[in-house]
């Protein structure tokens, strides 16, 4: 369902992969050197994913371009997006222990 919008006529490519949290020897940015998922099942995996690579590949603008349909150029755009997780919230603050409090 839905509405269809057509917003450019040159798109090459459109891709969403998908990386779950990296392990406890990783890092976030070392999640970037795997490979993605191209599906993401948050019911199966019980959370969401850690990220998501947004890609877009688009051919020449026909202004550019004298014929669009042999012209092999590409413009590659990549976007990170980045899901909330636990660990990017601050912790709470901790209570002073009893007793240590100003007199």
């Amino acid at each position: 369902g839905g509405d269809y919008y057509l917003v450019y006529d040159r798109v090459k490519s459109f891709t969403v992969d998908f990386y779950e949290a990296p392990g406890e020897e990783e890092t976030v940015s070392s999640i970037a050197r795997d490979e993605g998922k191209e599906t993401w099942d948050s019911e199966e995996a019980k959370a969401l994913p850690r990220a998501a690579r947004v890609t877009v590949e688009l051919g020449p603008p026909a202004e550019v371009s004298d014929d669009p349909s042999t012209d092999e150029r590409t413009f590659r755009f990549v976007r990170w997006v980045l899901f909330p997780t636990a660990y990017d919230r601050a912790p709470a603050p901790k209570e002073d222990p009893p007793g240590s409090g100003d007199k």
